[in-house]
């Protein structure tokens, strides 16, 4: 439900463009009618309560990585070498003009980002790998 669709619920509305002689648009679409939302699309070319920017930024990836210097590794005689890393995949939205949305979502083929419609979102994780060079 987004708060663009309260137009009208109480005491109907005129909805802005014009009528067919171009005139302002004055004609008052009852509250009763309000409810029917199919009305006010065909009133309005779409129904923008529901269209957003969905240009965002967003930390899909980061990886904080150390390699401990070769004289740690002469200690150890068998190990010649590696590194310990911290991973992490989704960790959050830094910007997004679509409340509540994560703009990656699809749930259709094609040209639909951001349709949802009770898809999973995108898993959050967070691992560890270690590399050693035998």
């Amino acid at each position: 439900m987004s708060y663009g669709s309260l137009l009208g619920r109480e005491n109907g509305a005129v909805l802005p463009g014009v009528n067919e002689n171009g005139e302002v648009n004055d004609v008052l679409v009852t509250a009763d009618r309000v409810n029917n939302r199919a009305i006010i699309v065909r009133r309005r070319d779409a129904l923008d309560d529901y269209l957003y920017d969905a240009s965002f930024i967003k930390l899909r990836n980061i990886s904080l990585s150390y390699s401990p210097p070769a004289s740690f590794y002469n200690k150890l005689g068998f190990v010649k070498g590696g590194s310990i890393s911290l991973v992490g995949r989704n960790l959050l939205i830094l910007m997004s003009h679509s409340p509540g949305i994560d703009p990656e979502n699809n749930l259709y083929p094609g040209n639909s980002q951001g349709v949802e419609s009770s898809a999973l979102p995108p898993t959050r994780s967070i691992g560890v790998n270690v590399n050693l060079k035998f």
